[in-house]
């Protein structure tokens, strides 16, 4: 079952894949790879890695909008993109979209994360990255928790990151184990902010 934030749906869709779906009826895919059924309902697709072709071809509308960092390669692709950098705002149709910094932990940002505010509510991936200042200043209702990603922030990032911003929802995503994702859940419980786990849907 999706998860809930206000008046936003959660659906993991995979270790790193998450729709979002507003009220409106406006759909957003983060990260889409694998197998991810064929929707083709999503009108915006936020990449922060090497893209996968074929799952956005699988979920993407003919008009939606791909947004890919500046420095990934989109080869495979066969639809345009927007190339976007950290630090970017845009309005893509009713929604509010903000591109963060990533990287490693020496600070230098390689690519970006995203801050989308749809029908009220701001959701953010980071993305694969470690933690940058500007990540704990945020204004943020819905926090999709990078958990057990090689290269980025660890499960006590996330949790600390957590608890920085005044949220109303964390989902970690990313890890395929569950020692990481439970580790994760108890100590994000533990210091009193609303946490909700819902496995990837099988493929």
């Amino acid at each position: 079952m999706p998860l809930r934030c206000g008046p936003v749906t959660v659906e993991r869709l995979g270790p790193t894949t998450v729709r979002l779906a507003a009220r409106t009826g406006v759909v957003v895919y983060l990260d889409p790879a694998g197998d991810v059924g064929e929707p083709r309902d999503g009108d915006l697709v936020l990449v922060t890695e090497r893209p996968d072709p074929d799952a956005i071809a699988r979920i993407a509308r003919e008009d939606a909008l791909v947004a890919i960092p500046e420095g990934i390669d989109p080869s495979g692709l066969d639809r345009p993109v927007e190339r976007v950098a950290p630090g970017e705002s845009f309005l893509v149709g009713p929604l509010d979209l903000h591109t963060t910094p990533a990287g490693g932990a020496d600070g230098r940002a390689t690519g970006c994360g995203y801050a989308l505010t749809m029908d009220g509510v701001t959701a953010f991936w980071p993305g694969r990255t470690a933690v940058f200042d500007s990540h704990r200043t945020m204004s943020v209702d819905l926090l999709l928790a990078p958990v057990g990603l090689e290269g980025a922030m660890d499960r006590r990032a996330a949790a600390d990151l957590a608890e920085t911003l005044d949220l109303d929802l964390v989902v970690p995503v990313g890890s395929e184990s569950a020692v990481d994702v439970e580790s994760f859940v108890v100590d994000v419980a533990t210091r009193g902010i609303p946490i909700a786990l819902e496995p990837p849907a099988e493929s």
